[in-house]
């Protein structure tokens, strides 16, 4: 099991969150938990609810959908479906062993509330990879 610490550490280590200040990633890291998948395994299937928010910290996956499938490795898997509490847009399946940490939608929208500097920089982390 991860300490908040070693969980604030992966984080920064994804893009989405490199700009995050330490105290804004500590009240993520304090409302994740870890997630072990071992080789083959799916997170979730295109259409599943988007009721949490994975980010993959170590290993790869690939993520299928009705484009061409792709491979990532520390990445936030479809955070719009889950910001937008909308279903996955594409199945998320390992390629090894991954470790994630996963944090409800609830969760989530309950730090950002409490929280508005970092929504916003989020938010201006999101918009710059969507440009």
């Amino acid at each position: 099991m991860l300490t908040t610490i070693e969980k604030i550490f992966l984080l920064q280590d994804i893009d989405l969150f490199a700009r995050t200040s330490t105290d804004h990633l500590a009240s993520l890291a304090a409302v994740a938990e870890e997630k072990i998948l071992k080789e083959g395994q799916t997170l979730f299937q295109a259409g599943d609810p988007a009721d949490t928010l994975y980010a993959l910290v170590d290993g790869r996956m690939r993520l299928d959908d009705e484009a061409a499938p792709q491979e990532v490795q520390k990445s936030v898997l479809d955070v719009w479906s889950c910001l937008a509490r909308k279903p996955h847009r594409y199945t998320a399946s390992s390629l090894g062993n991954c470790r994630l940490l996963c944090i409800s939608a609830e969760e989530l929208l309950e730090v950002l509330g409490s929280e508005p500097d970092l929504a916003v920089a989020l938010l201006q982390q999101l918009a710059s990879e969507k440009t």
